[in-house]
């Protein structure tokens, strides 16, 4: 409708101009139109055309704007889009691989582990006698089948001096069967008693660790029954002082004991039936601090603890059930699970180390004799 109005319009204004030219005369030339109205007469006409133009092209846009409908087609495509893969590494204690499921030396339980001059070692448990070694965790080789020591289980072991030395334990070649011995030796085959009663008494399932520049015994189960939380020391390993008879951790058996940040360190362990997860540390054996009464891990005994990554790891136990979860902590107080099941048997009395940028978990339970490492 306003398309046809301007249109009438135009034609209008077009008579008009007409009938202008033929009324109006140039009054300077007799006879002549008036060329000034004709000119102001098409400027306005073409203004008008234009002007109505304009409206029609707006109208026009106006309408298509408003039926406009997207299609498929008008879509933007980019080529060559890059894709990401993000990946994770696990971490230590998370993932463990079997290095072998039988490594040779036979099933046994309560055994000693030590890393000395570049091997990992073996030493009894299971009331054997025999010691062995590997240099790559995964192939052993037995260096004594019949070692001078009694075959025992449930002992501790350090390295000192530039000698491994076995301590106490339990043994069906010993009157009462309960060890308050000691031996050592520079090369595995060969061995020494440093003492046949080193003075703290028969025991077995106690700990020990090497530091400031003694050997430390901890705790344990005492002939008659007896659960100790004393703490002995000795600088040559065949003469012990006692540092405290009675310490400030409850007396108890098959806890756990590591230097770190030079400090000692004692870790759960068992007293009758109760299964404990506390954490105690000292600078001198002899004052003890709580660090937690209950940390993140459950209560266990015959669980390991190493020291590895600038962490302390608690691996493994029994409380009840044979345990085969992975905890670490960078304080002793805060501890975080790395596994609950690190893919090997639940198992206590087992031997564990820090070797070759690698945690060792090898024998224990009575009924193993393969190895375990994560990475």
């Amino acid at each position: 409708m306003k398309k046809i109005s301007g249109i009438i319009f135009a034609v209008i204004v077009i008579i008009v101009f007409v009938y202008g030219c033929k009324k109006t005369v140039d009054p300077t030339v007799p006879g002549a139109p008036d060329v000034r109205a004709t000119a102001a007469i098409q400027e306005t006409v073409v203004t008008e055309i234009r002007q109505t133009e304009t409206r029609q092209a707006e109208e026009t846009y106006a309408v298509e704007a408003l039926s406009f409908t997207p299609t498929s087609t008008m879509t933007s495509t980019y080529e060559n889009t890059p894709t990401y893969t993000v990946t994770s590494t696990p971490q230590p204690g998370s993932a463990w691989k079997c290095g072998s499921l039988y490594a040779g030396y036979g099933i046994r339980q309560s055994t000693v582990g030590l890393i000395y001059n570049g091997f990992i070692w073996l030493i009894s448990g299971e009331y054997k006698k025999d010691v062995w070694k590997s240099a790559d965790g995964i192939n052993w080789q037995n260096v004594a089948s019949s070692a001078a020591f009694p075959g025992r289980h449930s002992h501790s072991g350090v390295v000192y001096n530039n000698k491994m030395m076995i301590i106490g334990g339990y043994s069906n070649a010993v009157t009462g069967n309960y060890c308050p011995d000691v031996w050592s030796s520079s090369d595995g085959v060969t061995w020494t008693q440093n003492t046949s009663n080193g003075g703290f008494g028969a025991r077995l399932n106690h700990s020990s660790l090497v530091y400031n520049g003694k050997i430390w015994l901890i705790g344990g189960f005492a002939t008659g029954g007896v659960f100790k939380n004393d703490v002995w020391n000795s600088v040559d390993g065949t003469t012990w002082t006692n540092a405290t008879a009675s310490s400030a951790f409850s007396t108890r058996r098959g806890h756990s004991s590591v230097v770190f940040k030079n400090k000692m360190w004692v870790i759960g362990g068992n007293n009758v039936s109760t299964y404990k997860n506390d954490v105690w540390s000292s600078y001198d054996g002899i004052t003890w601090t709580l660090e937690t009464s209950a940390a993140g891990f459950s209560g266990r005994y015959l669980h390991k603890t190493i020291v590895y990554d600038n962490k302390i790891w608690v691996i493994g136990g029994y409380n009840g059930s044979m345990l085969a979860d992975v905890w670490w902590s960078v304080d002793g107080i805060n501890w975080v699970r790395s596994t609950s099941d690190a893919g090997f048997s639940g198992r206590g009395g087992f031997a564990c180390f820090a070797f070759d940028k690698k945690i060792w978990v090898a024998a224990g339970s009575n009924t193993y004799d393969d190895v375990w490492y994560s990475e």
